[in-house]
């Protein structure tokens, strides 16, 4: 991705110049993450973190964050906190991968105001502290207007990457059949005993509860995934309070393959503006989706005060 003009280009044209992007250690200890903000005039109030700062193009004086694509991108957030004796850096050709070219064969035009990153640097933060490692994801998402067009959800104990564009290709498919009938629900470790009890009210006592942690491991279990330790399910739930930055990568890849991630009430969440999505969620891939909806959201209330991943 680069700057042309007053539009962004997407493009998997290789360029020699470097750019500095910034790299985090994290401690052996806990993680110490927190939310880094950027935003454009007349969205939230950036916040300061670290020593970045805002584009010069926001006109703000606080410092936020980073942007690696220039003074044109509009907005970027993460979810991270760094301190000064902590940061480094690395740098990145803009050489694609052949792997993503063969299958990414046009580039697009699109205005950079229109662009939000979503960028989580370790999703289940609390079983990586209980060395459940299996559970952990780092997760890259472009959104334009609101709309998740480009995930990226990986695996960094164990290599694993999966990764979908929007109308142009994706390196992960969807399974070849999924249980209508009496499906498999995943939900986070925190609150499956309100879903159960939902769920197989509507499906039969026979319906499988899986309880997993980080969103985009309950993202990948939707999908053909070859990693090992990774569970299978049909449906994605979750009944609470979550951060954009913990879904959209998994929601752009469900887009690309042709599923769905809305809210309980079956609405599209957008991904600009407020970090939160208060409405809870549903994603599936390969199942009537809307008769998900009717089914489940009467049902299931959404407790918006107990964030759970």
């Amino acid at each position: 991705m680069r700057n042309k003009g007053p539009s962004t280009y997407i493009s998997h044209s290789a360029n020699p110049t470097p750019i500095a992007v910034p790299h985090r250690h994290f401690p052996s200890s806990q993680p110490r993450l927190t939310r880094m903000y950027c935003a454009p005039p007349g969205t939230a109030t950036p916040r300061p973190v670290g020593k970045e700062r805002c584009p010069s193009a926001h006109n703000q004086e606080e410092p936020t964050t980073y942007s690696p694509w220039g003074d044109s991108t509009r907005e970027v957030n993460t979810e991270e906190k760094v301190d000064a004796n902590e940061e480094d850096s690395i740098s990145w050709d803009r050489d694609i991968p052949d792997d993503i070219k063969d299958k990414i064969k046009t580039s697009k035009h699109v205005a950079s105001e229109s662009i939000t990153i979503w960028i989580d640097p370790l999703d289940a933060t609390h079983e990586y502290t209980e060395n459940l490692v299996n559970y952990v994801t780092t997760m890259v998402c472009v959104a334009v207007n609101g709309k998740p067009v480009i995930g990226v959800v990986h695996k960094p104990f164990t290599g694993y990457t999966a990764w979908a564009m929007v109308d142009e290709g994706a390196n992960i498919k969807k399974r070849n059949s999924y249980n209508e009938k009496t499906p498999t629900f995943i939900v986070s470790r925190s609150h499956s005993g309100q879903v159960k009890e939902v769920t197989r009210q509507t499906f039969g006592n026979k319906t499988e509860i899986l309880s997993a942690g980080g969103a985009g491991y309950k993202v990948l279990s939707l999908l053909d995934v070859s990693a090992n330790e990774q569970e299978t399910a049909d449906v994605y739930i979750h009944v609470t309070y979550i951060k954009k930055w913990d879904i959209c990568a998994g929601n752009a890849i469900l887009n690309a393959l042709g599923g769905h991630m809305t809210t309980l009430k079956g609405e599209e969440i957008s991904y600009t503006g407020s970090e939160q999505n208060e409405g809870g969620l549903l994603a599936s891939i390969g199942m009537d989706h809307s008769a998900l909806v009717d089914k489940l959201a009467k049902k299931i209330s959404v407790n918006a005060k107990k964030p759970a991943k």
